[in-house]
């Protein structure tokens, strides 16, 4: 999977998590391999063929960074 793809799994597990009443805020790390996601501290880092990513919402956009890439 490439870095996008990446992301949107990332993001689809963050908003399934989310309380849909929260509108700004929730500020989570993600790391997934495409397949499996988990909440991560920042300080995680990830295995190879996984990508950290950190998530949040701002006026109900869910904002997506990438932080770390396994090597």
């Amino acid at each position: 999977m490439n870095t996008l793809e990446l992301a949107s799994v990332a993001k689809n597990y963050y908003d399934g998590l989310r309380a849909k009443s929260v509108y700004h805020g929730w500020e989570k790390y993600v790391v997934t391999n495409g397949s499996e996601c988990m909440f991560v501290h920042s300080d995680y880092e990830p295995e190879p063929g996984e990508a950290m990513f950190f998530l949040c919402l701002r006026s109900g956009n869910i904002m997506c960074e990438l932080k770390k890439i396994g090597k």
